[in-house]
């Protein structure tokens, strides 16, 4: 059994290893200790009930390799993250470069074209609607 301060519920948590979904909650660690009790009678009568196997409770041995096992999947959960952020920043960064070179390119196009159009083109790559001048002069 771990008992842990939780932040969340504003009690301790008596959380019991063995058997999934047993946690208990008290205003100190001993009352926190004392509900996992009642927790744990409750759980096992449910497990017979249903015709549930009862795990063995767990020693020291088997609680260091599990710990040690949950710390190497969190550290493996957290590289994923780590490399899927990186890779999400560099598609961003290459996305606002294209973004950049075609608006780059855009400008360039509109300085060389006639400045009669000059005026529709920035209004058609804009969300503003053209105004009637600029409609009648585009027929």
């Amino acid at each position: 059994m771990i008992v842990l301060w939780s932040t969340d519920d504003e009690a301790f948590l008596a959380r019991v290893l063995e058997l999934p979904g047993c946690i208990a909650h008290g205003e100190t660690r001993e009352e926190a200790v004392a509900n996992a009790s009642i927790a744990i009678e409750n759980w096992i009568d449910t497990a017979k009930e249903l015709h549930r196997p009862i795990p063995p409770p767990m020693d020291l041995d088997e609680f260091n390799q599990r710990a040690e096992v949950q710390s190497r999947e969190i550290q493996a959960h957290i590289q994923y993250f780590l490399e899927q952020g990186v890779a999400a920043n560099r598609n961003v960064a290459q996305n606002i470069t294209t973004m950049l070179r075609a608006q780059s390119d855009f400008v360039a196009a509109v300085r060389i074209a006639d400045p009669e159009e000059t005026l529709i083109r920035t209004r058609q790559h804009s969300s503003a609607p053209p105004t009637p001048d600029e409609l009648a002069k585009s027929k």
